[in-house]
């Protein structure tokens, strides 16, 4: 064989090796609608969230994975004060926004695009026994 044919086949093979090697850190695109929860998940797990508490939030993404429009909270509870309710609220926010836009796959972002999405994050205290 000659190695002139082969140079372009091993720089591809070359590239594509970095690529997975770079990419091993970070979470693959979603394909389906339980990968992306598990890695909004996984995406939250990272964030800081001060206290424990409960929240549903209501939302839709656009095709690329981006929100769109506000998400909108339906259910929140804190288990400590409730005058600590709006703080939690926004460092859940906050936390949420941070892991947006969702790395999703071309088919998933048709399939979702502007469908309501659903989310339930419940956050335990160590002290708190529920």
């Amino acid at each position: 064989m000659n190695v002139l044919r082969l140079r372009p086949l091993l720089q591809a093979l070359a590239i594509c090796a970095l690529s997975l090697i770079a990419g091993a850190s970070e979470a693959a695109p979603a394909n389906s609608l339980r990968e992306l929860f598990h890695n909004i998940d996984l995406c939250l797990k990272k964030a800081s969230i001060a206290q424990a508490g409960e929240i549903t939030i209501y939302f839709s993404l656009r095709q690329d994975g981006s929100l769109f429009g506000r998400p909108r909270v339906t259910y929140v509870r804190v288990w400590r004060d409730s005058a600590e309710q709006s703080r939690f609220m926004e460092s859940v926010a906050a936390a949420l926004d941070s892991c947006m836009p969702a790395q999703i796959t071309p088919s998933l972002g048709m399939a979702i695009a502007g469908r309501p999405l659903s989310i339930r994050i419940v956050l335990k205290d160590r002290e708190t026994d529920i």
